[in-house]
């Protein structure tokens, strides 16, 4: 598996060299001038010399110069790394936690950071002795100066080519199943249940053991204060007496009549009644008997449906079977005396 940290600090090693290397011939031309200043002997107060040539433009390190030898450094790290073996299938682990994809945005701030670190290192010229003053030359072109900012984008453009070029590490293959555990003890069920004197439920277990599951049963409490009297409830309604009852048997069924305060309140009385032969079309209440095909019906509920056809009749005399045709007996005439 690629390691990110490892490759950053490879990165900014050789970035840092690539820097030494750019900066070295600034820094050679600074030593020597420094050596040159020692070497000039002490100004002593004379004529003022002749107007000196005028210098040349300073160089300009760009980003163009040394963009050359980062993707150079980069390419040569990147393929340094060596491939990933294939190695021994592990036992089979815990789900890992998702890893978080590398971009050059993650790799950038580091770069950037080392880059800034290297060049606040690097010696500041100290200042030579003043020599004579010269009459001004013509100014030079202003140098271009290279910046953290502008080296982060060719950094992170060379850096993320580098990334996209390196594979990712096939999966390894699933490890073997392991071998099933021993099979555990068997568990204890409850055979009954009982409660004691003291209304505690006792499990009895089929290993033999006992188990008090708790009480179930709370005892009596004490009796509660008696209640105060309460009001006196409102006069009923006047009672029906037995002269109020009549027994009316003129209808099609006998029905007790009661007449209290205006109202009349019918109720059937139960009973068989002889409705005759039956009527299509007419109504049946409960108790009504009717003849119909031969035999006798009683009826068990409301109902204009015919008997047999419906379980609202209930048979009560079957139709008899049909008598054997009588024999003709020529009658005999007895002799008469005299």
């Amino acid at each position: 598996m690629l390691d990110i940290e490892k490759l950053t600090d490879a990165m900014v090693v050789h970035t840092m060299k690539a820097i030494d290397r750019a900066t070295a011939p600034l820094l050679a031309r600074l030593s020597e001038m420094e050596k040159r200043l020692k070497d000039i002997p002490q100004p002593q107060d004379g004529k003022d010399g002749a107007p000196g040539t005028d210098g040349r433009d300073g160089q300009s390190v760009t980003i163009e110069d040394i963009a050359p030898l980062i993707a150079t450094e980069v390419a040569r790290v990147v393929a340094a790394l060596p491939p990933a073996e294939k190695g021994q299938d592990g036992a089979k682990g815990k789900d890992g936690r998702d890893g978080a994809s590398v971009t050059a945005e993650d790799v950038a701030p580091l770069i950037a950071a080392e880059v800034a670190r290297t060049m606040a290192e690097l010696p500041v010229p100290q200042n030579g002795k003043d020599g004579a003053d010269g009459k001004d030359g013509r100014d030079g072109k202003d140098g271009l100066s290279i910046t953290i900012e502008d080296m982060a984008p060719l950094i992170e453009e060379h850096v993320g080519k580098a990334i996209k070029g390196v594979p990712m590490p096939k999966d390894g293959r699933d490890g073997a199943d392991g071998k099933d555990g021993a099979n555990g003890r068997d568990g204890a069920g409850i055979a009954d249940l009982i409660i004691d004197r003291d209304g505690a439920l006792i499990a009895s277990m089929t290993d033999g053991r006992m188990k008090n599951l708790g009480r179930i049963i709370g005892k009596d409490g004490a009796d509660g204060r008696h209640g105060h009297d309460g009001k006196d409830g409102r006069d009923g309604a006047d009672g029906a007496s037995l002269q109020d009852f009549t027994v009316d048997i003129n209808g099609p069924r006998p029905v007790l009549r009661c007449i209290t305060a205006g109202k009349v309140k019918e109720i059937p009385i139960p009973g068989f009644v002889d409705r005759g032969v039956f009527k299509d079309g007419s109504g049946y209440l409960p108790g009504d008997g009717v003849t119909f095909g031969g035999s006798f019906w009683i009826c068990q509920k409301d109902t204009n449906a015919k008997p047999g056809e419906s379980e609202d009749w209930r048979l009560a005399v079957k139709k008899g079977r049909d008598g054997k045709d009588g024999a003709m007996v020529p009658a005999k005439l007895s002799k008469s005396g005299g």
